[in-house]
C-alpha cells in the first residue's frame, strides 16, 4: 500500500512538472516571426502592504518593490497560464504598472502585468532589435545609467548638421586591440572620427557621457577619454529604445572578437579555445582580464524542451577599464521650470500658431539625450518625463512620460510628476474628458482627442474601476 502510494505521488508530479513546462515562455525579447494577428491578455491584484508608509514617495516606491516580487511571480504564471489556455507559443510582457490605491486605507497598490500573445509561431529565436518593454521577470527593460554634464552644459542642439556615417570596415573586437580600431583612452572626438556621428547622445551621468551606435554599440567617455563599450542597451526606456534607427554595421552584429567569434557562437567553443573550460557561465557571461582591461563575453540561453538543460550562444561583448565605475545620479532638479516653460506654450498650440522649435529648445536650457533620427529630424529627453521630437524649426511632438529614463536605482531622487494644463499624472480618464471638453476616441488602454491643430493623445491604466493616466503625447500639425 505504501508503495502504491509512493508511485502515485511520482505520477502527480511528474504530470505536474510535465504540464509547467508546457505553460508558454515569457521572452525578453520579441521573436523573429510576424503575427498576423496580436492579441493581448492581462491580470492585475491589488495588494495591502505590510510595512508602514515611507517618508517620500521615491522611498515608499523603493519598499513596494523590495515586497512585489512574490505577488509578480504568481502574476506571471496566471498570464502564462491564461497564454496556454489560447494555444500561444509564447507571450511578450508590454505593460508593468505599480499605482497607488486610494480605496484602502492602509498601504494598497495595484500591480498589473500586460502580454502580447504570440501565436503561430514555431521559430521563438529573439529579435535583439526588438527588446520586450517589461523582461521576463517583471522589469521594466531600462539600462542602468546616471546623469549630469560631461565638463560642459549641453543646452545647445544643432538642428541643421549634415549627420556623417562613414564605412565601417573593421569587424575585430579584442581585449588587445578595442572595438573595430578603436581603443581605451581615445578620446570623444577620435571615436567619432573613426565611428561617425553617433545615434544616440546621453549625458545622463555626472562627469560621463555616453554616445549610441544604432541600438547595439554604446561608448562610454569619463574625462573625455573611452572607458567602456558595451552592446547591452543602455539609458533609454524600451518605447524611446525602440526609436533609435537601425544603423547597418552596428545593428547588423558583424562583429568578430579576437577576429574569430562571430554572433551565435556556442560557448563552449570559446571555453576550450581559451582553456576555460573551469569556467562556469555565471549570468550568462565569461569574463577575461590583462593587466588594464576587463573583457566580457555575453551569452542567451537556449533550454532543453525536455531535460531543461541549457545551451550558451554569444550575443555580445563589454570591454572596459579595470578601474572603471558609473557616476552617480542627478536630481534633476530643473525638470519643474520646464514643464513650466512647456506650460507656457499650450496657447499657442490651442490657436495652431507655429512654435519654434530652436527657440522652445534653447529656452528648456539642459538636456538629457538626444536621438539622432536624421539630420534635422531628432528626439531630444530634457528629464525622465518630458521629451520633444522635432524636426528642423518645427516641434512635431511633446511627450509627457513617467519613465522615459530609469531611476529606479535612485530611489532617493523624488521625480516631478508631469502636468500640462489642466492634465497631469495620476488624472483620472474622466478628469481628463472634463478639462478637454470632450469625450476622446477610447482605444483601449489610450483615449485620443483631435482638433484642427493637434492630437492628445493619453495613456491609461485601469485600477478597479478607474483608468489612470500615466502618459500623454501631444502631436502638432
Amino acid at each position: 500500500m505504501i508503495r502504491s502510494l509512493s508511485l502515485a505521488l511520482i505520477t502527480f508530479a511528474t504530470y505536474t512538472n510535465v504540464k509547467a513546462e508546457k505553460l508558454p515562455p515569457i521572452l525578453d525579447y520579441f521573436p523573429n516571426c510576424e503575427q498576423s494577428k496580436s492579441e493581448t491578455i492581462e491580470v492585475e491584484s491589488s495588494i495591502s502592504l505590510k510595512k508602514g508608509k515611507a517618508q517620500s514617495s521615491s522611498q515608499e516606491y523603493a519598499v513596494k518593490e523590495s515586497e512585489l516580487d512574490e505577488e509578480t511571480t504568481i502574476l506571471l504564471k496566471t498570464l502564462q497560464t491564461k497564454a496556454s489556455a489560447k494555444d500561444a507559443n509564447a507571450l511578450v510582457l508590454t505593460h508593468r504598472i505599480l499605482l497607488d490605491n486610494p480605496s484602502r486605507k492602509s498601504n494598497g497598490v495595484l500591480l498589473k502585468f500586460r502580454a502580447q500573445l504570440i501565436s503561430n509561431c514555431s521559430d521563438l529565436t529573439p529579435n535583439t532589435d526588438a527588446p520586450a518593454p517589461v523582461n521576463s521577470l517583471g522589469k521594466r527593460i531600462m539600462g542602468n545609467y546616471n546623469f549630469k554634464r560631461d565638463m560642459v552644459v549641453q543646452t545647445t542642439i544643432d538642428l541643421s548638421k549634415n549627420l556623417h556615417f562613414p564605412q565601417v570596415t573593421e569587424h575585430t573586437v579584442s581585449i588587445k586591440d578595442g572595438v573595430y580600431g578603436v581603443n581605451l583612452g581615445d578620446s570623444v572626438d577620435k571615436v567619432k572620427k573613426a565611428l561617425g556621428d553617433p545615434s544616440v547622445e546621453l549625458y545622463i551621468l555626472e562627469s560621463e557621457i555616453v554616445l549610441g551606435y544604432g541600438r547595439k554599440h554604446w561608448f562610454y567617455f569619463q574625462e573625455g577619454k573611452l572607458a567602456k563599450v558595451d552592446t547591452e542597451a543602455f539609458g533609454l526606456e524600451a518605447t524611446l529604445l525602440n526609436e533609435i534607427p537601425l544603423r547597418d554595421f552596428f545593428d547588423d552584429q558583424k562583429w568578430k572578437i579576437d577576429g574569430i567569434y562571430q554572433n551565435k557562437a556556442p560557448s563552449r567553443t570559446i571555453q576550450l579555445d581559451l582553456g576555460l573550460t573551469k569556467q562556469k557561465v555565471q549570468d550568462q557571461t565569461l569574463k577575461i582580464s590583462n593587466a588594464t582591461s576587463n573583457f566580457t563575453y555575453r551569452f542567451f540561453a537556449k533550454a532543453d524542451p525536455y531535460s531543461g538543460a541549457k545551451t550558451y550562444f554569444l550575443s555580445g561583448f563589454t570591454l572596459q577599464k579595470i578601474a572603471y565605475k558609473p557616476k552617480p545620479h542627478m536630481s534633476f532638479s530643473g525638470a519643474k521650470r520646464q514643464f513650466e516653460i512647456i506650460n507656457e506654450v499650450k496657447e499657442r498650440i490651442n490657436n495652431g500658431q507655429k512654435i519654434n522649435a530652436p527657440a522652445l529648445l534653447k529656452s528648456l536650457g539642459e538636456y538629457a539625450a538626444v536621438i539622432n533620427i536624421d539630420n534635422k529630424e531628432k528626439i531630444v529627453v530634457f528629464n525622465p518625463q518630458l521629451a520633444i521630437r522635432v524636426n528642423g524649426d518645427r516641434i512635431e511632438r511633446i511627450s509627457f512620460s513617467d519613465d522615459f529614463i530609469d531611476m529606479r536605482s535612485s530611489p532617493n531622487i523624488k521625480a516631478t510628476p508631469w502636468e500640462f494644463g489642466g492634465l497631469k499624472f495620476g488624472q483620472t480618464v474622466q478628469q481628463a474628458k472634463k478639462e478637454m471638453g470632450a469625450d476622446g476616441f477610447d482605444l483601449n488602454g489610450s483615449i485620443e482627442f483631435e482638433s484642427d491643430y493637434y492630437q492628445v493623445e493619453l495613456n491609461y491604466e485601469t485600477k478597479e474601476d478607474r483608468k489612470v493616466l500615466y502618459a500623454m503625447n501631444i502631436y502638432i500639425f
